[in-house]
C-alpha cells in the first residue's frame, strides 16, 4: 500500500532535535519550575505536502503523554523547516524522561510517510535544591504538575461539636 516508512526519506528528514530553555539555549537538564521547548528542525525534499509534527514523552518505559500539532501544515519541497513545542513549567517530575519525534507527510489524499526518531532525546527534570522524587517521603508520578486549587469556608459553616 501507499502508506508506511518505506519511501519517507525521499520526502523528508529529521535533522535533528533538541530540547532548548525558554531563551533558546541548548539544555540537558531542565529545571521543573521553568518551561522547556522541544525543537524538531526537519527538511523536506520533493513534492509539497501536509505535515504534522509530534513528541512521544516517556519515562520508566511508560507513555507519559504524546503531543502532536492540532492542525496539518503545508510545506513546500526542499525546503528547510523549525517546529517548537513548549512543555509548561512545574508540569514534569523530577525524573528522567526521553522524548522520540515523529513527523507524518501527506500527499495528495491518501499518500501518508512517517519520519520517527526514537528517543531522540534524554534529559533529567531537577528541582528545588536537594528535593528529588526519590526522598521516600514525598512519592511523585511520572507528571507532578502544579494544578490550580482554591480552598474557601462555606458561608454556613458552623462548627458542630
Amino acid at each position: 500500500g501507499s502508506k508506511g516508512t518505506s519511501h519517507a526519506a525521499l520526502y523528508g528528514e529529521i535533522v535533528d532535535v533538541k530540547l532548548l530553555a525558554s531563551d533558546g539555549r541548548e539544555i540537558g537538564s531542565p529545571p521543573r519550575a521553568e518551561d522547556v521547548y522541544v525543537r524538531i528542525r526537519f527538511r523536506t525534499r520533493r513534492a509539497k505536502a501536509r505535515v504534522r509534527c509530534a513528541i512521544d514523552l516517556m519515562s520508566k518505559g511508560v507513555l507519559v503523554f504524546r503531543s502532536a500539532q492540532p492542525e496539518l501544515e503545508a510545506v513546500i519541497a526542499d525546503s528547510a523547516y523549525e517546529a517548537l513545542v513548549r512543555i509548561p513549567a512545574n508540569l514534569l517530575s523530577e525524573t528522567t524522561y526521553t522524548v522520540s519525534v515523529s513527523i507524518t507527510l501527506i500527499r495528495g489524499e491518501e499518500e501518508e510517510h512517517a519520519l520517527i526518531v526514537n528517543k531522540a532525546l534524554a534529559f533529567m527534570v531537577y528541582g528545588e535544591q536537594g528535593v528529588t522524587a526519590d526522598d521516600g517521603r514525598h512519592k511523585k508520578g511520572l507528571v507532578n504538575p502544579t494544578l490550580d486549587w482554591s480552598m474557601q469556608m462555606e458561608a454556613d459553616a458552623t462548627v458542630r461539636v
